[in-house]
């Protein structure tokens, strides 16, 4: 991660309300935007210590093995470590349970990290009125997912609704990110037949492809949600939410919540006036 900390990432953490649950389907899609969760967290004082974990992990930088450091030992002070017998609240069957172990705390690091920078650069590219365009990118992992590899290198304007699907990141350990492109810099990459790739890695280029490519869906039960959702290929179960689309849904609720007091106050003078 980077040594700058973008505010947003920060504020993206520490603003989520804790939720416990047990099973990682209990908080779906969205609801990662404003919850903090960890499966098979179901003690407040945990997942509380998780989250300021976490935090401090966005915040200051840190490398896992730091976060790991800091937290690994409360957490086996606490009880939170290794398998445990634990009656699922949904069946009231019991089962035994993976807590705390460095693969679960990788993947707390991982997805949470990479979320909280990944709303801070989709709030700073859409700030910015000079670079119409986003250009989907590879990360840096060894091993892609196939229908990820074929993004690399597609432009196309901020707006367009293929973002809404896949905009990154879109599962585990998926290192993907969008870069912000000017109209001069999207000619002079077509004109160049695409877009360059350092000699450090490799040298060549990307080429890129300026046309969203077609949808793909398959079926998905979540059967703790009793849902059936529709989920775009290449996006993996519980990532299926956008910042785009959370967004707008906030906005759109703020503009009928404001639309309502207006109403109301507007009742208020009518009545006002008959008194």
């Amino acid at each position: 991660m980077s040594d700058f900390v973008p505010k947003a990432a920060l504020d993206y953490i520490k603003n989520k309300k804790l939720q416990t649950s047990f099973s990682y389907k209990d908080v779906w899609n969205e609801e990662h935007a404003s919850c903090f969760t960890v499966a098979k967290a179901m003690q407040l004082d945990v997942l509380s210590d998780l989250h300021v974990a976490v935090s401090k992990a966005v915040e200051k930088g840190q490398t896992f093995e730091s976060f790991k450091k800091d937290i690994e030992p409360v957490l086996q002070q606490k009880g939170w470590w290794g398998r445990k017998d634990m009656v699922d609240p949904m069946t009231g069957q019991t089962v035994n349970a993976q807590l705390g172990s460095n693969r679960r705390l990788k993947t707390i690091y991982d997805v949470n990290m990479r979320q909280a920078y990944s709303y801070a650069q989709y709030q700073s590219t859409i700030e910015s009125d000079s670079h119409p365009y986003l250009m989907y990118c590879l990360g840096s992992s060894k091993h892609h997912r196939l229908t990820h590899e074929s993004y690399d290198g597609l432009i196309l304007p901020k707006d367009d609704p293929w973002w809404d699907n896949h905009l990154p990141t879109r599962g585990i350990n998926c290192k993907c990110r969008v870069r912000a492109v000017s109209e001069e810099r999207k000619q002079r990459y077509e004109a160049r037949g695409g877009r360059p790739i350092p000699p450090s890695k490799g040298g060549g280029v990307v080429p890129i492809k300026t046309v969203a490519p077609p949808e793909v869906y398959h079926s998905y039960f979540n059967e703790r949600k009793g849902i059936i959702e529709r989920i775009p290929e290449g996006v993996q179960p519980g990532f299926n939410f956008s910042f785009r689309t959370i967004d707008r849904k906030s906005i759109l609720l703020d503009f009928l919540v404001q639309k309502a007091e207006k109403n109301v106050l507007k009742s208020l003078k009518q009545l006002s006036v008959h008194f």
